[in-house]
């Protein structure tokens, strides 16, 4: 199956989508409810967001990256439909969100790892920063990789 890479409009079906799949996967396992208050909507407005989509409009990835400082970026709320995980759409996704990060004049990226992905961030060129941390009730470790 091929899938297109592209920006997630930050309105519309695109984004009830991302919504969907990051509530889903990200949210649910942890028994936690996905809200989205007005100003945190409103404060995505300003970030990037990607996605991969099928041939029928289907997002089957998505990400999010943060603008922090000039030319640095946070990777953040990556997630993949759990039928699709395992099959590269993560590195593709992230491969392909860094480019799209470099042509917007990103330099660096940052990102906060949850303790299972560590593996796959390290795999990708991505360095391990500082120590272990809890967010949402599970470890997590900041990476960074430099563009």
């Amino acid at each position: 199956m091929t899938l297109t890479f592209r920006p997630i409009e930050t309105h519309g079906s695109d984004l009830e989508q991302e919504y969907r799949l990051r509530n889903e996967i990200l949210r649910i396992p942890l028994n936690l409810v996905f809200h989205l208050m007005p100003e945190q909507i409103e404060a995505e407005t300003r970030d990037f967001h990607y996605g991969l989509f099928d041939g029928n409009g289907e997002m089957h990835a998505c990400v999010i990256a943060t603008p922090f400082e000039p030319g640095k970026y946070q990777i953040r709320q990556m997630a993949v439909i759990e039928r699709q995980q395992g099959n590269g759409l993560g590195k593709d996704l992230l491969t392909k969100t860094e480019q799209a990060l470099r042509d917007h004049g990103a330099t660096e990226l940052m990102l906060q790892a949850r303790d299972v992905a560590i593996g796959f961030y390290d795999r990708l060129g991505y360095e391990r920063v500082g120590e272990m941390f809890t967010h949402v009730g599970i470890p997590h470790l900041e990476m960074r990789k430099k563009l």
